[in-house]
């Protein structure tokens, strides 16, 4: 049983227990073992062509930050903490991350001991929570319907698709009221290129329009009426007729208080009356002053 346990906290000392005969010095051995070892630093690696059944070694490193996180709780649980904290080396590459990695204080060093997650001296690492999609899989867009709701006909031969299905890419996230007021949410799918976050189509492109004529300014949960009505405002531009097929348009600006800004789901465009109606209210109501 001893030599089990000495095993199990330190075995690089099993080479000694076969010589040791008697259990008092055996015990003192094992203390001794225990201290010298406490005082060390613990190392964690991890690499893109390691596994997580391995030991986390440099030699034998893990595959993923998660199992690092694990190994370095089992330590904390098992061996007690080192005196020279614990440090998990992250080796080159891209490691992509699917779910959130969660830090709680059961993940935490003590003073002068702590864990620390760091990148390989000279190597560059990147936790990627996306997908890398190679430039092949954008085609041009073919359907005569599709190409027919693009507005600016010089730009349909322009006009790029991506058929998310295909590589396995099912869950897009949902679009959501944002802005003044309103909870943080996860904005949905993101498209990224060259590092730089791709706008979701939108009208006007670097400008705003005015709010027309406000037909019923919707309730106002500012002044305690929560019923959440959507105001109705008139426009004043051709560019709404050609929406009538989508079914998740969203307007963003200010709606009433220079300060409120928000972005609204649009409930109803009616083209022959000029006016949209929103699908739930803003917190100050619609005013016809904010443009």
């Amino acid at each position: 049983m001893w030599s089990a346990e000495l095993r199990d906290a330190a075995g690089f000392a099993s080479a000694a227990l076969i010589r040791l005969k008697k259990g008092i010095v055996m015990q003192r051995v094992w203390w001794g073992l225990i201290i010298c070892a406490s005082a060390l630093a613990q190392d964690f690696y991890v690499a893109v062509d390691g596994c997580d059944d391995n030991a986390g070694t440099k030699l034998q490193p893990f595959a993923t930050v998660d199992r690092a996180r694990a190994a370095v709780r089992e330590y904390k649980d098992y061996q007690g903490w080192p005196d020279g904290g614990v440090t998990v080396w992250i080796r080159e590459g891209q490691y992509p991350v699917e779910q959130s990695i969660e830090f709680t204080y059961r993940d935490s060093g003590l003073p002068g001991a702590p864990v620390v997650y760091r990148a390989f001296p000279g190597e560059t690492v990147r936790l990627q929570g996306g997908v890398a999609i190679a430039p092949e899989h954008f085609v041009p867009v073919t359907d005569p319907a599709i190409l027919s709701r693009i507005v600016e006909e010089e730009a349909r031969s322009h006009v790029l698709q991506l058929d998310l299905n295909a590589l396995g890419i099912t869950d897009l996230g949902q679009m959501s009221a944002r802005g003044f007021r309103r909870p943080y949410v996860n904005p949905g799918l993101e498209l990224f290129f060259n590092a730089e976050a791709m706008t979701i189509a939108r009208w006007p492109n670097d400008s705003t329009v005015p709010i027309g004529r406000v037909l019923d300014s919707g309730s106002v949960p500012r002044q305690g009426d929560l019923e959440n009505r959507g105001g109705v405002f008139m426009f004043d531009y051709d560019r709404a007729k050609h929406w009538s097929q989508a079914d998740d348009i969203y307007v963003s600006g200010i709606f009433n208080k220079p300060w409120a800004d928000d972005t609204i789901k649009v409930e109803k465009i009616d083209t022959a009356e000029r006016t949209i109606t929103l699908a739930y209210a803003h917190m100050y109501g619609i005013g016809r002053g904010a443009e």
